[in-house]
């Protein structure tokens, strides 16, 4: 920032902490004291308003490089959208897509027993997986998935688990 208004000042900057000079090389008397450090009165309102002036200049040329960008941002997306205005979404896509059925075949927003919302021994109809509807006030159990049956006993007699 010194340097940006070293140069619209009629000085020069030597170092940023060493003082201001004059273009010809004699030490700026009206902008600082004595001690060629500390400004003056009229040099602080100078620096601080060429600092001003710079620094709106700075956001001026920044707002200017912001809005290029932006148009330049615009364009891109003109050139890439697919051209199709009619049913209004001018090539956009949702961040989330919109499918219908999940990734079991599932509605979203349904619950499956598999994520632990459904308990598959009281009864289910997922006819995918060949289990049909066992009703909880039936005494009928789904057997192979059942581990409180008794027809899982009666097949483990004969096996050996040494």
């Amino acid at each position: 920032m010194l340097e940006d208004v070293s140069s619209e000042l009629p000085v020069k900057l030597i170092d940023c902490y060493n003082c201001f000079v004059c273009g010809n090389g004699q030490l700026a008397n009206r902008l600082f004291r004595p001690d060629g450090i500390h400004p003056s009165n009229y040099g602080s309102s100078s620096l601080v308003a060429a600092i001003n002036e710079v620094e709106h200049i700075t956001k001026k040329r920044m707002q200017q490089q912001q809005q290029k960008h932006r148009q330049l941002d615009q364009n891109q997306r003109r050139r890439t959208s697919n051209g199709d205005f009619k049913n209004g979404h001018r090539g956009y896509r949702s961040a989330k897509p919109n499918f219908q059925y999940g990734l079991h075949g599932l509605r979203n927003g349904q619950r499956d027993f598999r994520n632990g919302y459904h308990d598959f021994r009281k009864g289910h109809h997922d006819f995918r997986n060949g289990h049909h509807n066992f009703f909880r006030q039936h005494d009928l159990r789904n057997a192979p998935l059942d581990t409180r049956s008794e027809y899982q006993d009666c097949h483990n007699d004969n096996r050996d688990f040494r």
